[in-house]
């Protein structure tokens, strides 16, 4: 480090000041000269110095400082080089703000200040969006979430277990170093297994929790809490020029496509990219719609047919496990594309797949199941996954959607009644993918995905708080006919 700032790309330390009195370290990267810039503010919960996610992930700040720009590299609150106390999303909008107004006021800067990150860092930036600093110009977002029940912590109700898990323990290595007490044991117990720690029951009292209290206010502040409901962005907060780079295979990509397509009706030169990459690794409007209703024994055909019904059994303590997808955590097992034939195979799994198609179908867009369901519990997960089969038999996962019972209708307390029919809609990720012709769609359906999601217990007991003793092994039928017209909804180009 040093203090000069006469060569492009020079970077010096620098504290920002909060409202409170907190201070908050930043390397602030400038061009070469003495004339005022317009800066780019990068707020980070993972400390400035880490290459593969500041420089790496979206851009160098070097670099970017070579092309005009002051850069201001921040550790965001109660993290590393930063004062107070980590408490994720809490306080990033006020922090957000103070940090914008007071970067747009020093003499290197032209008062023209933009913010921009991925991931958590994409979080901080729609933070800082929402609370509006006067002197915020624009905002880039990479892969990242904007409501916090809607493809961040959970989605369709469904506790998003496997990447919390391993993100709230990683996270908690900071703290245990800069709190100094027992450092040595307390990243012992920190690094365990991620396996044992999913599989706990009850999941919270897994005592590598007892340094990450956070993960306890994740799972306990249910959907429609106002805490989140406070810290969710709404589409007129976005008075800035917004671009969104969507991973369509990210688990977070649900919130900014629904951001993005409800600023349409807003002024601004709003944009969005979006490719076939996961939140973790890349891979290098529709005209249509098709219905295809689950005909039975194991079948997508484009009418209704005679009333019938698939039988599947739910067991807790012999889930449905994740094979790729936007799963989770590289601990916990891959992401993206990964065959699924061996899930196909499960008997626990019902299976629809169409005939081998004719011409290709072009999915562009949102895919919705609507079920209708008869279960033996109050309480049970609809995972739907949906399958591009090649004709040598490779399943190749497109999309996926869960459906947590309780949390249908918008409630925390929605129950099923047991031995009835109950309408329950899954909302899979949008997907932009084509079915090639001589491939065939497949749909499988389950009362799990473990571990991305939570497991299920079938009780009324908070999946993540029941232990052993709360575990139920599930009945569950899913109808379809003229009656019982369950369906698969696609979105689809004509050519």
């Amino acid at each position: 480090m040093t203090n000069g700032a006469t060569t492009p790309g020079t970077c010096r330390e620098v504290g920002v000041p909060m409202r409170d009195g907190v201070v908050l370290h930043a390397d602030l990267y400038l061009p070469a000269g003495d004339d005022p810039h317009p800066v780019l503010v990068h707020r980070t919960a993972y400390g400035t110095l880490t290459a593969e996610l500041v420089v790496h992930l979206v851009a160098d700040p070097a670099h970017l400082a070579a092309q005009g720009y002051a850069v201001l590299v921040q550790d965001v609150r109660g993290r590393f080089a930063s004062g107070g106390q980590w408490q994720p999303f809490v306080h990033e909008a006020d922090d957000g703000y103070d940090t914008v107004e007071w970067a747009a006021a020093q003499p290197w800067s032209n008062g023209r200040v933009g913010v921009y990150g991925s991931s958590y860092m994409g979080i901080t930036t729609y933070q800082a969006v929402a609370a509006a600093p006067p002197h915020l110009q624009a905002a880039a977002v990479w892969m990242a979430g904007n409501r916090f029940n809607d493809g961040m912590l959970r989605t369709g109700g469904a506790f998003e277990l496997g990447f919390l898990s391993s993100w709230n323990l990683g996270n908690a290595m900071d703290t245990i170093d800069r709190e100094g007490v027992d450092v040595e044991g307390r990243r012992a117990l920190v690094a365990t297994d991620a396996w044992d720690v999913v599989r706990a029951l009850p999941y919270l009292d897994h005592p590598a929790f007892i340094v990450t209290p956070e993960v306890r206010r994740q799972v306990t502040h249910e959907p429609g809490d106002p805490l989140w409901q406070r810290l969710d962005l709404r589409p007129e907060q976005v008075t800035v020029p917004l671009l969104q780079v969507v991973g369509l295979r990210d688990w977070m990509a649900p919130s900014m496509v629904s951001l993005f397509l409800a600023l349409q009706s807003q002024a601004g030169p709003h944009r969005m990219v979006a490719g076939p990459w996961t939140h973790h690794s890349a891979y290098a409007g529709p005209t249509g719609q098709r219905d295809l209703t689950a005909l039975g024994p194991g079948a997508l055909l484009d009418a209704p047919g005679p009333s019938g019904a698939q039988n599947y059994v739910h067991d807790p303590l012999d889930p449905v496990p994740t094979v790729g997808g936007s799963c989770c955590h590289p601990a916990l097992g891959p992401s993206g594309i990964v065959d699924h034939r061996a899930v196909a195979g499960r008997a626990d799994v019902l299976v629809y797949t169409s005939a081998p198609l004719a011409d290709p179908l072009r999915l562009v867009g949102d895919v919705t199941l609507t079920g209708h369901l008869v279960s033996s519990v109050e309480d049970t997960d609809v995972v739907a996954v949906l399958v591009d089969v090649h004709p040598d038999g490779y399943a190749e996962p497109v999309t996926e959607g869960v459906q947590r019972a309780r949390y249908r209708l918008g409630g925390t307390q929605d129950w099923l009644v047991p031995g009835e029919v109950t309408e329950l809609v899954v909302h899979l990720a949008d997907t932009a993918h084509t079915v090639r012709a001589g491939h065939r769609l497949q749909l499988e359906v389950a009362g799990s995905s473990f571990p991305r999601f939570s497991r299920n217990l079938g009780t009324r007991v908070l999946p993540e708080l029941a232990g052993p003793d709360d575990v139920v092994v599930s009945h569950h039928q899913l109808r379809h006919g003229v009656a019982h017209p369950s369906r698969l909804v696609l979105r689809t180009l004509s050519r």
